[in-house]
């Protein structure tokens, strides 16, 4: 990754709708606290915490996540009150009270805010031990306003993190057409690579899947409650239908990549494909590999790619069909490759499958 790109990533990151609204809202509930005085004064910085606590990627999750870190606070500061209460020394309070808060917090229930429980007990002991009801009912209540503030400017503004899952789309297209490069450029060496060549050519594509998943699911869960879902709703349609696709096309490859592994390597007598297979397959891997790499919004583009990769399909078929002919073997493997193959075309392409009535 250059400089620049790091650069640009970072100021991405920055600007994020999540990020920009945990700064305004942070900023609005410590302005908000200033001219109360008494608690409100001497714990102003609760407020603020709680609107950065509150805010999330979606509304939706920004409301269940404020709603479940408040429960916990709240019962934090209970457990926190009555250890205090207890007879017995600081030390064994502070141990009851990590222990319960730990284990109530753990409850599914609390989501991923369960850990504030054990933190609200732990400043009643520390922070509110001389007077503990009017620091509990500070903390919480603060923290709660900071939260509303939070929640506000979040419906008021609501992201929608098209950019994140966009660049997420990206990622996996790109990593997908340099393994199926990478897999054609396997099969064009003059050796045969080994098993283990064949795994220096895998690539981790894993995280990069989960990842755009995950945050096409963000997206999606944004667009509830979202006053502007609906403008955007095109380009939510488009990363969807390609997300679907690549998710497919990560599956195929990772099918594809196992296959040559293990029936095209130079440890074996039979090969899948042999000298005569290799290079129409690995050109109809590069023709797979730019038809990723093509912008889906480029009609031509893609219309000539897809072009390509089916006369690709069309003679790497047409070789088979000579092996099997001149071949004692039934090269069940090399026509499943081809299969995978034409799968791949249709599934970046859409339309119907090419060379559907040729047969492999």
């Amino acid at each position: 990754m250059s400089v620049r790109d790091g650069l640009r990533i970072a100021a991405e990151g920055l600007l994020a709708p999540r990020v920009v609204n945990s700064a305004v809202a942070a900023g609005i509930a410590w302005l908000v606290v200033q001219p109360w005085g008494g608690a409100a004064d001497r714990y102003a910085y609760y407020a603020p915490l709680g609107a950065v606590m509150a805010v999330s990627g979606t509304l939706v999750r920004t409301v269940r996540s404020a709603v479940q870190a408040l429960a916990a606070i709240v019962l934090g500061a209970v457990l926190g009150v009555g250890a205090l209460h207890l007879p017995i020394p600081d030390v064994a309070g502070v141990v009851l009270l990590v222990a319960l808060g730990s284990w109530l917090g753990g409850l599914e229930q609390f989501g991923g805010t369960g850990s504030w429980m054990a933190w609200s007990g732990i400043f009643i002991l520390i922070v509110g031990q001389r007077d503990p009801l009017a620091y509990g009912t500070a903390y919480a209540g603060l923290t709660a306003l900071g939260a509303l503030i939070g929640i506000s400017l979040n419906a008021l503004i609501p992201p929608l993190p098209l950019g994140s899952s966009g660049a997420a789309v990206d990622r996996l297209r790109a990593s997908l057409a340099d393994q199926f490069d990478d897999l054609a450029d396997g099969l064009d060496t003059d050796e045969l690579p080994t098993p283990e060549d064949w795994e220096r050519r895998r690539y981790d594509l894993e995280p990069l899947a989960m990842s755009m998943q995950q945050s096409l699911a963000e997206a999606g869960e944004a667009r509830r409650i979202n006053w502007r879902a609906r403008r955007w709703r095109h380009r939510w349609d488009q990363q969807h239908r390609r997300g679907v696709a690549l998710h497919e096309m990560y599956f195929l490859v990772a099918h594809l990549r196992d296959v040559l592994m293990t029936d095209e390597n130079a440890s074996r007598e039979r090969l899948a494909l042999g000298g005569e297979l290799r290079p129409p397959t690995a050109a109809l891997l590069r023709c797979v590999a730019v038809l990723l790499r093509t912008s889906p919004e480029d009609d031509d583009a893609v219309g000539r790619a897809r072009a390509d990769a089916e006369r690709s399909l069309a003679a790497l078929v047409e070789e088979l069909r000579r092996q099997r002919q001149t071949s004692a073997d039934d090269l069940f493997t090399a026509g499943a490759v081809v299969t995978v193959l034409r799968r791949a075309i249709t599934t970046l392409t859409g339309g119907p499958e090419p060379l559907e009535s040729a047969g492999a």
